[in-house]
């Protein structure tokens, strides 16, 4: 658990901010491309740790990528299907979302990894490489913030990681799930 200050923000905003950042911490041979929804709806996060976030989903990228290759971030509001796992996970009352997807083109996990990156203590890195938070303290911040995140993986094409918000509530003045 984090002690988390959430304020209402626009996701593609922060990402603008956090680009700067990224550009010095990831090696210059990996290319950085975003594509933003365009009226991207408000959420309630912690900005600090959606900065983090991001951050660690890089440098993993960047860890799976040793000669280079390109990290696609992306924003995009969704409506939530009744049925969804994500409804059913952020809660029921959520009829609406921001997802950001994190997506790069590197080696890739098979099955059994990826069943286990969000396991607290998993690396798939030598320990002595393994020097970020971790996929489970993203997960943790997620959760934590009301969201989902989920992860699709093919060895040799790359890594997806999705990220669920809620949309935050204008006339409630709070996320549904809040």
């Amino acid at each position: 658990k984090q002690f988390l200050q959430p304020k209402v923000i626009n996701i593609n905003e922060e990402l603008l901010k956090v680009n700067k950042l990224l550009k010095e911490k990831i090696d210059p041979k990996i290319t950085i491309k975003y594509k933003s929804a365009e009226d991207l709806w408000e959420t309630k996060i912690d900005t600090v740790q959606l900065e983090l976030i991001i951050v660690e989903l890089a440098e993993n990228s960047q860890s799976a990528m040793q000669d280079g290759g390109v990290i696609e971030i992306s924003t995009e509001n969704m409506r939530l299907e009744e049925d969804s796992i994500i409804k059913k996970e952020i809660g029921n009352d959520v009829e609406f979302c921001v997802m950001v997807s994190f997506s790069d083109n590197g080696s890739g996990m098979d099955q059994e990894t990826l069943s286990k990156i969000f396991d607290p203590f998993f690396t798939s890195k030598d320990p002595s490489q393994s020097s970020g938070m971790g996929l489970s303290t993203i997960h943790g911040i997620v959760i934590q913030s009301g969201g989902y995140l989920s992860a699709s993986s093919e060895p040799g094409v790359g890594t997806t990681i999705n990220i669920y918000f809620p949309k935050f509530d204008e006339a409630s003045g709070q996320s549904k799930t809040e």
